[in-house]
């Protein structure tokens, strides 16, 4: 199964809304040894369109990096992405933005492993 077959499976299996109004997203992402800055560069353009008027029901969209007590980056490289939308179909119009498109494409040679969580505030 491709990153692309994953990420079209998830979204159709997801709520309108949780009880909170909105859709929230926790990805946990490790990213291959040697592919780190290849996968920054990718997150951080997916970044800049998906908090811009080009995406309004995006309503968060953070890429954070993993560090150790030392704060520097762990090794193998993780991050957490946490995204808020105002609901499923804003989600749908994240993933299929440009950007979003040559990211996903891009994840199949960086990505080592991706864990995805629904999370709703209280």
């Amino acid at each position: 199964m491709s990153v692309t077959d994953t990420a079209d499976t998830a979204v159709d299996n997801l709520p309108e809304r949780t009880s909170s109004g909105k859709l929230m997203v926790i990805c946990y992402i490790t990213i291959k040894p040697g592919q780190e800055e290849k996968f920054e560069k990718m997150s951080l353009d997916t970044r800049l369109y998906a908090n811009s008027d080009k995406e309004p029901g995006t309503l968060t969209y953070r890429t954070t990096r993993v560090v150790g007590t030392d704060g520097k980056p762990v090794v193998p490289a993780k991050y957490v992405f946490i995204e808020e939308y105002s609901g499923k179909s804003s989600l749908l119009t994240h993933t299929q933005s440009p950007p979003q498109l040559e990211y996903i494409k891009g994840m199949e040679d960086v990505m080592e492993s991706l864990t995805v969580d629904i999370v709703d505030e209280f």
